[in-house]
């Protein structure tokens, strides 16, 4: 089913075109004044505006991998955190690893013990009574 908004030819060079500049597809959609779902439609429905999207797919992905070996190469700073994050992110992995939330130790076991200790000859100490016993 095609979308709301007409296609145009020159789109799949446009498309393109925005890619080599690292724009995402949700990004390039917004440039065209459509939607993703159009963009969809579109691929379906023309299969020259399909191999561009494909194409587009493979300029993005090489606009981004591209930047850390450019920064290092120019010795340029280079955010290297935030670069991962965006690919995690458009490529579907998080981010940063999910924290788990602290599991409460259990609760260990109350042992009662009781020593045995030997006499050394020495008198001992009477114990203090307790109070209420």
């Amino acid at each position: 089913m095609a979308g709301n908004r007409p296609y145009d030819p020159s789109f799949a060079e446009r498309v393109v075109e925005l890619a080599s500049g690292g724009l995402f597809r949700d990004e390039i959609a917004r440039e065209l004044g459509a939607s993703l779902t159009d963009l969809d439609a579109w691929s379906n429905q023309y299969p020259a505006f399909a191999v561009a999207l494909a194409d587009a797919d493979t300029a993005t992905s090489a606009w981004w991998n591209r930047q850390p070996r450019e920064a290092m190469s120019q010795n340029k700073p280079f955010r290297a955190t935030i670069w991962a994050k965006v690919m995690a992110q458009h490529y579907g992995r998080p981010g940063h690893l999910p924290r788990k939330p602290a599991d409460k130790p259990a609760a260990r076991p109350v042992a009662a013990v009781r020593y045995d200790i030997p006499d050394n000859g020495r008198r001992r100490r009477k114990p203090k009574p307790r109070p209420g016993g």
